[in-house]
């Protein structure tokens, strides 16, 4: 995971919880038994950190994971922008380009937490979960939404702004891919990750 962490949102927690959740039970673990772990504050940090990455698996002529997952957030910049970021640091003789998986969403996490609202509200255990807010291009709008909501509903402030419910919320989506539909990053990782799973079973 190459994964782009803000104070109060770490997108990696969720999305490894997707992950499980798409494996099924029959091989758990499977994606994850080759993976390192990247977690980056900065933006231009994380971009740095994965130019390097890329170069050095390139020297090695060797790729000894099952996949790179690049997790960032979109920062209203568009999820297809941000793939194309980081995809201008492969080129074609990479043997490893079809292992990259892309996660983005945009423009914050906040928003995939809140995108399933029976899930939202079992998972955190509110009274009644707050409406998805339209798709707004603002700091922190979305972690606010959810953060007051949290703290209106539970009379308690977040440790994390809702990010340490995220195993919840996930847990009680019922349909992955009814989920995914919902959101254009969400779906391209969903149907990414899935097709690498059935590459992986096959093998």
């Amino acid at each position: 995971f190459f994964c782009h962490s803000r104070e109060g949102g770490n997108p990696d927690n969720l999305l490894f919880l997707l992950d499980s959740r798409l494996r099924g039970n029959d091989k758990r673990g499977l994606i994850f038994r080759k993976m390192r772990v990247f977690v980056q504050t900065l933006y231009r940090k994380v971009k740095q950190k994965y130019s390097d990455f890329i170069k050095e698996l390139r020297e090695a002529n060797a790729f000894p994971y099952l996949a790179l997952v690049v997790v960032i957030d979109g920062n209203c910049k568009g999820v297809k922008k941000r793939i194309r970021d980081f995809s201008s640091f492969l080129n074609e003789q990479d043997l490893f380009t079809d292992q990259v998986i892309y996660a983005v969403p945009d423009p914050h996490i906040e928003k995939w937490y809140m995108m399933d609202q029976k899930a939202l509200k079992l998972g955190i255990g509110l009274r009644v979960a707050p409406q998805l807010p339209p798709h707004k291009c603002k700091k922190n709008y979305y972690k606010d939404k959810l953060y007051d909501a949290i703290q209106l509903d539970l009379n308690s402030e977040p440790e994390s702004s809702g990010s340490e419910y995220a195993e919840d919320i996930v847990n009680n989506i019922n349909n992955i891919y009814r989920f995914a539909q919902l959101d254009e990053g969400c779906k391209r990782f969903i149907d990414d990750l899935r097709a690498l799973v059935k590459q992986v079973k096959t093998e």
